[in-house]
């Protein structure tokens, strides 16, 4: 085996976390392995992620880049959906008949109420 990448994670005296590479500029395609490898390795621990997404997690929410989203069913195993998030790339969820209804069930709610009260941005 041979090592790619070396880094640290480090929190400083506010508790914020950061990463420190060896490598002055690792490339964009290596961090990309990065991620995909912590979200398959983190997809097999102990307890898993939670169901319900806790408020903390809400305080800073990164902004959809465009294109932020595409749903199809061309894959073999059904449909798909596609999430494009500025940090973690294009993540893709496959989704059966009843979520794909639920998600649309809950947008079109989260629209509905959004014409009721409108909102500026979150961040």
């Amino acid at each position: 085996m041979k090592e790619l990448l070396s880094l640290k994670l480090l929190e400083d005296e506010s508790g914020m976390l950061f990463i420190e590479t060896e490598d002055d500029s690792p490339s964009v395609e290596m961090f990309d392995q990065l991620i995909r490898c912590l979200g398959k390795v983190r997809s097999e621990m102990k307890p898993p992620v939670s169901p319900t997404c806790e408020p903390m997690m809400m305080k800073t929410l990164p902004v959809v880049p465009e294109p932020g989203f595409f749903a199809a069913q061309v894959f073999p195993h059904g449909p798909v959906l596609l999430l494009r998030h500025p940090g973690f790339g294009w993540m893709a969820l496959q989704m059966d008949k009843q979520r794909l209804e639920t998600l649309s069930s809950l947008t079109s709610q989260v629209l509905a109420d959004l014409s009721l009260s409108p909102v500026g941005p979150v961040n």
